[in-house]
């Protein structure tokens, strides 16, 4: 109920007395009628003031040139397998930071594929320390200008001019990377308080996860003054990264200017654990992200004519990776679903590890090392090759097959080998014999250094590796004097 002293009688009563001592007469309807005249024009006040929707967007038609920092802060434990087959936790710091200049690209489909700019980055740089081991890494020069494209397990990055490595790859794996938040913007208009829920292939890209079994996620538009809209976000992802199972919760907020339609920061918290995994170890860390944008007047080196002439798609040669082994002289370029392990260039087992990972699987383990040199122009017989590999692999040798010759144009020798076999895994209660292939190559180049590689896949598997070890072998080559 209204209070007493705020009735409509009470109201008209003091409104009539006040008239009167003003020296105008009105009657009690009159009175009335232009009460309900206030009380409306009050309603109309109110209901003016009401926030009206805002358009959340950031198109692709955009003429804006945006300079982003990226700051990326690291903490918690790797876990990974010791001698014993234990998980070892271990100290876990980082910081990556990132500026680049961007442009947005013409859409190459729907969903994920739509989202594309072009970076020209001055400074992509991060630090890691691992139980109080320190490394460094940053973005060679070479490699300034970046295509970066929304897939649903991430933000795919290549160089239209050269070939990245692995290293630089996951260098430019961006924590709430611009494309992806530009995904979870909403296709309708969203008043302040509104939620919505993003599409599900927009949460993945945003976790970065080749596969996911669950997705949450809410946005929410807590306001917008000023014409900044600041958008509140809460996610959960289940799925697999590069073969292992792993869990991202994801809170933090982020704004988006509303005349100009451009995403202007973030500040993110990522919540990840892994398990030990195929190319990885385990992690269990939280990643601070906090990114900030504006718009820049000079576009760089991303002119117009630079942005046309990039395709929609990008070739196979464009996103194959070279891995350089540079104290043997080496080049090898491969396809991405090989990833680098490990790699040990000397001491008396060096040894570089490829493993091709393909639906977050593991098919193929490759193990590339040098070989005793000859004299120039001579090669490692292939008979006493063949009896390097009985002594190697033991009683775990069966048969060799499939002995052939590869004739190159470049004057190099390989020659191919397939052992079949056995390996014993011991679990806890019985020991199981799994068959296994072992494709071996020597590569013997002209100067006398010679390669071999060792290609490890179970028999079932033949078929999905293909002609990928081949290929990889018959592009590999030296560089640099022989030793």
């Amino acid at each position: 109920m209204m209070p007493r002293h705020l009735t409509t009688q009470s109201l008209l009563a003091r409104s009539a007395s006040r008239n009167t001592i003003l020296g105008l007469n009105f009657t009690e309807d009159e009175m009335l009628c232009r009460f309900a005249v206030c009380i409306a024009c009050l309603v109309g006040v109110a209901v003016q003031s009401r926030a009206e929707p805002v358009q959340l967007v950031e198109p692709f038609t955009s003429p804006l040139t945006l300079a982003t920092h990226s700051q990326v802060v690291t903490q918690g434990k790797v876990f990974a397998l010791n001698a014993k087959g234990m998980q070892e936790p271990l100290e876990i710091q980082a910081s990556a930071s990132l500026r680049f200049r961007s442009r947005r690209l013409p859409p190459a489909g729907r969903e994920a594929v739509a989202l594309r700019e072009a970076r020209e980055f001055t400074e992509a740089h991060v630090e890691t320390t691992v139980a109080g081991h320190q490394t460094k890494s940053d973005l060679p020069a070479q490699l300034k200008v970046i295509v970066a494209a929304g897939q649903r397990e991430g933000v795919r990055s290549y160089c239209p001019r050269v070939l990245m490595t692995r290293e630089s790859l996951d260098l430019l794996e961006m924590p709430g990377d611009p494309l992806a938040l530009i995904a979870l913007l909403p296709d309708q208009a969203i008043e302040p308080g509104g939620e919505w829920t993003p599409s599900d292939w927009a949460v993945q890209m945003l976790a970065g996860m080749e596969s996911a079994t669950e997705t949450t996620c809410t946005c929410k538009l807590d306001s917008s003054d000023g014409g900044v809209a600041n958008v509140t976000l809460q996610a959960n992802v289940v799925g697999q990264r590069q073969g292992a199972s792993a869990t991202v919760k994801l809170v933090g907020r982020f704004a988006v200017q509303i005349a100009q339609q451009y995403i202007t920061g973030a500040n993110l918290t990522y919540s990840v654990k892994s398990e030990v995994g195929t190319i990885n170890p385990g992690l269990e860390a939280d990643v601070n992200v906090r990114l900030a944008r504006q718009p820049v007047a000079e576009a760089g080196l991303l002119t117009t004519e630079l942005l046309e002439s990039l395709p929609l798609e990008p070739t196979e040669t464009a996103l194959e990776l070279v891995f350089d082994a540079v104290p043997w002289g080496m080049r090898v370029l491969h396809d991405r679903s090989w990833h680098l392990f490990q790699a040990v260039y000397d001491g008396q087992h060096p040894v570089a590890i490829l493993r091709q990972m393909e639906s977050g699987s593991l098919v193929c383990q490759c193990n590339i090392a040098p070989v005793s040199q000859v004299k120039p122009g001579d090669r490692t017989p292939p008979v006493q090759f063949e009896q390097d590999i009985q002594q190697s692999l033991g009683n775990r040798l069966k048969t060799l097959t499939e002995q052939e010759e590869i004739p190159t144009a470049d004057g190099r020798f390989i020659y191919r080998v397939v052992a079949q076999g056995e390996v014993e895994l011991k679990g806890e209660d019985k020991a199981l014999q799994l068959p296994m292939n072992w494709i071996y190559y020597l590569v013997t180049n002209r100067d006398g250094r010679q390669i071999s590689f060792v290609f490890a896949v179970e028999p079932h598997l033949r078929e999905t590796l293909g002609e990928r070890d081949r290929q990889l072998v018959t592009r590999m080559s030296f560089f640099g004097a022989g030793r």
